[in-house]
């Protein structure tokens, strides 16, 4: 169930305090700023976004396009590590914490990027619940979804060898080329 946010200083997008200060400002302002100028273009976009569509990331960015999107992974890493810590997922989130530490993509998270057909504004934020797959007390697969306007990303974590909770199986930094296919909508 995705949950309506009412702004950025929404309970919801708070989290019980899980990084530093100096983390959670500082060290991951570009990959929030690299999230922020991708999610604008993908609402802005003319015509309106439909699944299977590719998006050629050198078109958003200016600078380097693999160190942005490389951001926009560990924006949503960050995200997930928090959801999962305050609600209590029992994910390894040292090992997000220490992606983002060293400025690498977490090599079980993966992005699908999905166009979302809404009556809600560009600025709209909606998140979902995150649904875990455990295998004693740790989670070996999660997925959650987070919404703005007219676009939706599914982030997906999976350790390899177990069940992936997406059917599609996304976007990587590791994927060759700088292109992302927009899922399709079933």
């Amino acid at each position: 169930m995705n949950e309506p946010v009412r702004g950025a200083q929404a309970g919801i997008l708070k989290f019980k305090p899980s990084l530093c200060g100096y983390c959670n400002n500082a060290r991951t302002q570009p990959h929030d700023k690299a999230w922020q100028r991708l999610s604008e273009y993908l609402r802005d976009h003319e015509p309106p976004l439909k699944g299977g569509r590719r998006i050629p990331f050198e078109r958003v960015f200016t600078g380097p396009v693999a160190q942005s999107m490389l951001d926009v992974h560990l924006y949503f890493t960050k995200l997930l590590g928090c959801y999962a810590f305050e609600y209590g997922v029992p994910l390894p989130i040292w090992e997000f914490g220490l992606c983002i530490k060293n400025g690498i993509a977490h090599p079980h998270m993966r992005l699908i990027f999905v166009p979302i057909t809404s009556n809600s504004t560009r600025y709209q934020i909606q998140v979902g619940h995150i649904n875990a797959a455990q295998v004693g007390n740790r989670a070996v697969s999660a997925s959650w979804f987070y919404i703005v306007g007219n676009i939706g990303v599914a982030v997906s974590y999976c350790e390899p060898g177990r069940a992936r909770l997406t059917r599609d199986p996304g976007w990587h930094p590791d994927d060759v080329g700088t292109l992302v296919r927009l899922a399709k909508v079933s």
